[in-house]
């Protein structure tokens, strides 16, 4: 239960500070996700 509450908070924690992603899963996604939209965390 711990665990689970831990990625919860680090979720909303990411979604609220807007961290940015960093290079190489950015372009993993660019490459496998053709119309994603990189939003706030760019």
């Amino acid at each position: 239960m711990a665990v689970i509450s831990l990625y919860g908070f680090l979720n909303r924690w990411n979604d609220t500070i807007a961290t940015s992603l960093e290079e190489l899963p950015l372009e993993n996604e660019k490459k496998t996700l053709s119309d994603w939209d990189i939003g706030k965390h760019g």
